[in-house]
């Protein structure tokens, strides 16, 4: 009899290595067409393997075995979805007091684009604690069969970085300030990269990703010694942010602090925050767009597919990676995103090829091809038409958003247009 069950149990182990084996050349052969190198807008550059559908980065030598992330988690489990499409299902961690502790469960779907060479990852995220969603979105670009060099970096924990798709910062050369001076104060010597400047509807400022972060704090404060407030009640998810609730004519210090982890009040834990990766100082300028009032943003880059809304990253196009263009000298879009980040809707009517902007107590009427344009009923000219292009309409943003009691600025140094208006 023990020798009949040792027959049925080599049997059953038998039986579940070869499933097992089935099912690992499966999903190898299902991820084939995505195998290889990928390379994100910022640099990060990732192997697909086809190993158990690991992703591994291989240009952070820190980081050379770890499976690539999308917003705070490790992805595994690719399963196929049909053409073109997987599902990855993950589990993310971050390191407190020296310990591995759940931090997010996840799911994604990954989706090869129609070329071959650009794939998007669109991501759910939910906060086992709070129940809190967020989703993420992740370009990337084929990059071939060459690994990518592998540069040295200060050793960092294992924990998970959070997807940004906006381009790396410059790091530009800070000097301290004499107090007495009446001219704008520059960025005070400090650790970490910025890239800030003053304009008329208040401070753009940027920095480097900390690889070790959810999300980031900005602080301000009218004393150099003082952390004083966040700007937000949230922390932003983006490396670049603008704050437009500030008064003319101020100095302002500003520090950067990663969030490490999320705060869990049932739990008595406040929420974990790192070394500064920016730190700087500001006078704005003697007018400022609103002064007084509560107001919001909206961030768009050329070549970008990524927007900024009040510090979190959001999709100008979902899933087809359109970036803002470039006709005649003006910055076209598709509108919807920015309307509807105002509170507002978009019409389209067929017959006569026109755009309806309603938003903020406005009508603004647009015709394809045509350069009239219509608030509430009075007609204006504008010098670029809205046009097609790859099925999408663009428009020209500065002119939309102006005739809905928003303030477009154009910021050369960064190719940036920064939409305010008062909430």
């Amino acid at each position: 009899m023990n020798r009949n069950w040792f027959k049925k149990g080599l049997t059953g182990f038998v039986l579940m290595a070869l499933i097992l084996m089935a099912m690992t050349l499966s999903a190898s052969a299902d991820t084939q067409a995505i195998e290889g190198l990928w390379v994100r807008n910022d640099g990060q550059v990732l192997h697909i393997t086809g190993d158990e559908g690991f992703f591994h980065e291989i240009n952070n030598s820190a980081w050379s075995n770890y499976p690539v992330t999308v917003g705070d988690q490790q992805l595994r489990n690719i399963v196929s979805n049909g053409e073109n499409e997987w599902t990855l299902d993950s589990l993310g961690y971050f390191q407190q007091a020296g310990n591995r502790r759940v931090a997010w469960s996840e799911t994604a779907t990954l989706t090869l684009r129609e070329d071959g060479q650009s794939m998007v990852i669109n991501s759910i995220t939910v906060h086992p604690f709070t129940e809190k969603t967020q989703r993420g979105t992740a370009i990337y670009q084929r990059l071939g069969d060459a690994p990518a060099p592998v540069e040295e970096a200060e050793p960092i924990l294992p924990v998970i970085e959070p997807v940004e798709e906006e381009p790396e910062l410059a790091q530009p050369v800070i000097e301290p300030v004499e107090e007495e001076t009446a001219q704008p104060v520059q960025p005070v010597t400090e650790p970490g990269d910025s890239n800030n400047e003053v304009f008329d509807s208040g401070v753009r400022m940027g920095w480097s990703r900390a690889a070790n972060a959810l999300g980031y704090r900005v602080f301000r404060s009218t004393s150099r010694d003082d952390l004083g407030i966040s700007v937000t009640d949230f922390y932003i998810t983006a490396t670049r942010f603008v704050d437009v609730n500030v008064a003319p004519d101020t100095e302002y210090h500003y520090i950067v602090l990663p969030v490490l982890a999320e705060a869990r009040p049932l739990e008595g834990i406040d929420e974990l925050l790192g070394d500064a990766v920016a730190k700087f100082s500001r006078r704005t300028g003697t007018k400022i767009t609103h002064v007084g009032s509560e107001k919001s943003f909206n961030i768009l880059q050329l070549d970008n597919p990524i927007m900024i809304v009040n510090g979190v990253n959001q999709e100008i196009d979902p899933g087809r990676g359109t970036t803002p263009i470039v006709i005649s000298g003006r910055s076209m879009v598709p509108i919807r995103a920015i309307v509807e980040a105002m509170g507002g809707n978009v019409g389209w009517e067929g017959s006569e090829s026109k755009i309806s902007l309603n938003a903020r107590g406005q009508s603004v009427e647009m015709w394809l091809n045509g350069k009239e344009v219509r608030r509430n009923g009075a007609s204006a000219q504008m010098d670029v038409a809205p046009v097609s292009q790859g099925g999408r309409t663009f428009v020209p943003v500065r002119f939309a958003s102006e005739n809905l009691d928003a303030k477009a600025d154009w910021i050369n140094s960064t190719r940036e247009i920064v939409i305010v208006y008062t909430k």
